[in-house]
């Protein structure tokens, strides 16, 4: 299951950012490291591609349903 950025359509940009201190470097072609600090107000998800920002504040979801993402099947 491939999930593409609203914005550009990339379907290989979209990024969960980690927050805190990872032990090791997390897999890039999944995670971004967001920093130490996180809050409600701290992206969730970010495409590298064009720089779009999924908010979790903004709506509700959870990592197998993201919202405003279009899900496309294969692969």
């Amino acid at each position: 299951m491939k999930i593409t950025c609203p914005t550009c359509a990339s379907s290989t940009g979209i990024r969960k950012i980690l927050y805190g201190m990872p032990s090791e470097e997390p897999d890039s072609q999944k995670y971004l490291v967001g920093g130490c600090i996180s809050d409600e107000n701290s992206p969730t998800h970010e495409c590298i591609e064009c720089g779009w920002q999924r908010f979790k504040s903004r709506f509700v979801y959870d990592d197998e349903d993201i919202a405003g993402l279009r899900v496309i099947k294969g692969d």
